[in-house]
């Protein structure tokens, strides 16, 4: 998998993936500071990217399946994160498995984008 860690996302959610394997690019090393949303989704769609993200108002509005007349991010993933940022080492931990999973699986469908949510108690993926 290829993931853009947003800003917002602590540096430990990234070692899980980076350990397990997963090309890990972060948004402070390929945008400056502060860059807005929409830009972020483009370049993660052009690179057919998935977000990580604590920010899941903006990201569920930019990767939604089903836009009026925009359907511009075709290949934008995103997987938002619902719990305090010190518990997301553990849940990323704990749903890697299922996390790989799901993307193998949306690799056999016409839309590819993985859109993922982890709560501190829940893991619900939008199909």
């Amino acid at each position: 998998m290829l993931l853009l860690i947003d800003e917002n996302v602590p540096d430990s959610v990234s070692d899980v993936f980076r350990s397990h394997g997963h090309e890990v690019r972060l948004v402070r090393d390929v945008l400056l500071p502060g860059t807005p949303d929409h830009v972020v989704a483009a370049i993660a769609d052009a690179y057919g990217a998935i977000v990580v993200t604590w920010n899941i108002k903006d990201f569920r509005k930019l990767g939604a399946r089903r836009q009026s007349d925009q359907t511009r991010f075709k290949r934008l993933g995103r997987l938002n994160f619902r719990c305090r940022e010190s518990q997301g080492k553990a849940r990323a931990e704990a749903m890697l498995s299922r996390i790989e999973f799901e993307f193998l699986e949306v690799q056999k469908l016409r839309d590819k984008r993985l859109m993922i949510t982890i709560t501190e108690t829940t893991f619900t993926v939008v199909r």
